[in-house]
């Protein structure tokens, strides 16, 4: 499989609450827009896990309709949101130790 182009990575932070860290949204080859992706903890420490979006109906069924439908392309988009999500826990750190400095 050619490697996927991942951009438009955007993080949305939240409060941490069973192991959901945070949301993002992505592009795939700058073709398709992917959104309301949930970022969670592993159970391995240190490691992360995506989850994508459900649309739940009125009949109680649920229905996926926005994921990566090999674990190869599942590994690409992970470690990209992982790089990103890295960088802005990094960011978010050294603020707030510049800001307990003042």
């Amino acid at each position: 499989m050619e490697p996927l182009r991942i951009s438009d990575i955007h993080i949305i932070q939240i409060s941490p609450r069973d192991g959901l860290c945070a949301f993002c949204s992505f592009v795939v080859n700058e073709s398709i827009f992917i959104g309301d992706v949930a970022i969670k903890t592993s159970r391995t420490p240190g490691e992360y896990r995506l989850s994508y979006p459900i649309k739940r109906l009125a009949t109680g069924i649920e229905i996926r309709y926005a994921y990566p439908i090999n674990g190869d392309a599942e590994k690409q988009i992970r470690e990209a949101i992982v790089k990103e999500y890295s960088k802005v826990v990094r960011d978010l750190e050294t603020t707030m130790l510049s800001e307990d400095r003042l």
